[in-house]
């Protein structure tokens, strides 16, 4: 099973922001109305501070490949 960071809408009234979420784009089966099946928002975390900035940058480009997930 494949997975990547991707961003999440979130939306609150008029409020509305955006988070980072894991996906899980090839469980076809687990698919639902709200679209591809995902996370809720993550903390991201590291050992180090080099570590932190390597999640960080990962998914920042995971998010620029893949975009918003549709919820």
């Amino acid at each position: 099973m494949s997975w990547n960071y991707a961003a999440i809408k979130c939306t609150h009234g008029e409020e509305v922001w955006y988070e980072v979420c894991e996906c899980f784009p090839d469980m076809p089966d687990r698919i639902e109305a709200d679209g591809i099946p995902h996370t809720n928002g993550l903390s991201v975390r590291g050992e180090s501070t080099e570590e932190l900035v390597e999640m960080l940058r990962a998914a920042a480009d995971d998010i620029e490949k893949y975009g918003v997930v549709n919820v």
